[in-house]
């Protein structure tokens, strides 16, 4: 590896699962190099804030189109209209980040990105190696149900061809076995699921009193509204529940509180000690927060909202029997699911076919290493 390299990551913003997923690589590579990041949204307020006193990171704000999906593809009309493609500062502000990555960092050795096309362009300009690193991509390569509840996997694929129509190397981070379609032609290579540091050092020790972690993303609309959530999570009565919501919503939830109920807003600190206690949890279907749960053994009520990645996350739950499958909080289902985290635990525990064991970084560090030019 060169002694300095220079290393361009961009990070999509929308939702959490981008932003942690790259937390090791960027660490690492911010130890023994120069590092540019081209982020929007959560992420760009993340990694501000992570590295605001390392001289050898930089951190780029960048605008990113929203292209909406369809069954077969993309919706260009509709995207058209979504008020975020509407922004007269979007071609300023991304030359303006590829001047002060010039700057910075110049040529790249290499230019990682987690479905952020902005920071390929750059690799593109400058003939630098491109890794795409994210869990899209395994549906450039795998045998998946076509149609999931309604929704369709098409859209992820024509942005993956769209954003990043060539990469030196496809990586897809999975926490499931993914079984490739004989009609692939693509060359994504799988791995685990990228574990941050801080979730692979926690050490389970399962509180004395039952208790679930409820998670409600941020990253889009919950399919239920905040009465209907109470009434489901009020039929839980012994077990002590831990709500981290949105900061605008940490009031209502605290006016409707029972005595088993504790309020958190996204982003506590307690968020981690009590995974390493909860005995299962409950959360939207996100790819990063269920790669945590089955790396730390604790079943999951998976909730999927839109996109199709989340309806299949929840159908790979439902069917390794490691936690349910619901289209919603109801009291039927979280009774199911109180009652039988035993046995979903040992379902985790012994699983040999489903689930991809392991922490991803340590396997795709080396090779990206290996590719630094």
């Amino acid at each position: 590896m060169k002694k300095t390299p220079h290393i361009l990551f961009g990070i999509s913003g929308i939702g959490y699962g981008h932003t942690f997923r790259q937390l090791p690589l960027v660490e690492h590579f911010a130890a023994c190099g120069r590092v540019t990041i081209f982020a929007h949204g959560q992420s760009e307020e993340f990694y501000r804030k992570q590295f605001r006193h390392r001289a050898s990171v930089h951190v780029e704000r960048i605008e990113i189109p929203f292209l909406t999906g369809s069954k077969t593809g993309l919706d260009f009309w509709k995207a058209a209209k979504e008020p975020i493609n509407q922004s007269s500062t979007y071609l300023r502000t991304n030359l303006m980040a590829m001047k002060r990555a010039e700057e910075f960092i110049g040529k790249p050795n290499l230019v990682i990105t987690d479905y952020e096309p902005l920071s390929a362009q750059y690799a593109y300009l400058y003939q630098s190696p491109l890794v795409t690193i994210d869990q899209q991509s395994k549906y450039l390569i795998g045998q998946f149900p076509k149609i999931l509840h309604g929704l369709s996997y098409q859209d992820e694929v024509a942005r993956l061809h769209m954003f990043f129509p060539y990469a030196a190397k496809r990586i897809a981070c999975s926490f499931f076995h993914v079984t490739r379609s004989p009609q692939a032609v693509d060359d994504v290579e799988i791995f685990p699921s990228i574990i941050k540091q801080k979730v692979r050092e926690l050490a389970r020790s399962k509180s004395l009193n039952p208790s679930l972690l409820v998670y409600i993303s941020a990253a889009r609309k919950f399919i239920q509204s905040q009465k209907e959530t109470v009434q489901a999570l009020q039929s839980i009565k012994k077990t002590d529940l831990h709500l981290f919501v949105q900061a605008s919503e940490v009031t209502f939830f605290r006016q409707q509180r029972q005595s088993n109920w504790h309020i958190h807003p996204h982003g506590d600190k307690q968020f981690l000690p009590l995974l390493a206690r909860c005995h299962g949890m409950i959360a939207t279907a996100g790819h990063s927060l269920l790669s945590e749960c089955m790396y730390l053994g604790i079943p999951v009520y998976a909730i999927a909202i839109a996109p199709y990645e989340q309806h299949m996350n929840a159908a790979v739950i439902q069917k390794g029997g490691f936690g349910i499958s619901a289209p919603g909080l109801t009291k039927h289902a979280l009774k199911n699911f109180e009652k039988h985290l035993p046995t979903f635990e040992q379902n985790i525990r012994h699983d040999k076919t489903i689930l991809l064991r392991g922490s991803g970084q340590d396997t795709i560090i080396p090779i990206l290493e290996g590719m630094i030019t």
